[in-house]
């Protein structure tokens, strides 16, 4: 169990990142890097530096070249059960959601 001291702090790419792991998750255990920064319309270098700082604050489990996977921590803290959830919930973020061939 990761035990965080720091509060966590994410910038927009990194919620997006975490976001779109979060909803995969409920189809698939993880996802290339290079995948996900193509449908998020990133830079493979933003997105991999994004999924480095998310490891480093133990949100997502990540290796280069690797699949990017959320951690348990991760999935606990977009619940809302740790610090502050970084996904908007409800109905009507999901219809509106920007990815939708990811859902």
């Amino acid at each position: 169990m990761n035990t965080i001291t720091k509060p966590i702090s994410l910038t927009t790419e990194e919620k997006e990142l975490l976001d779109v792991l979060y909803r995969q998750s409920k189809f698939c255990d993880g996802m290339q890097i290079n995948f996900l920064s193509a449908k998020l319309g990133l830079p493979s270098v933003s997105a991999e530096s994004a999924a480095q700082n998310l490891h480093a604050q133990g949100l997502v489990h990540f290796q280069k070249y690797g699949v990017l996977r959320l951690t348990e921590y991760g999935k606990n803290y977009l619940q809302g059960g740790t610090g502050s959830a970084a996904l908007h919930t409800g109905d009507a973020y999901e219809k509106s959601y920007p990815y939708p061939g990811l859902l």
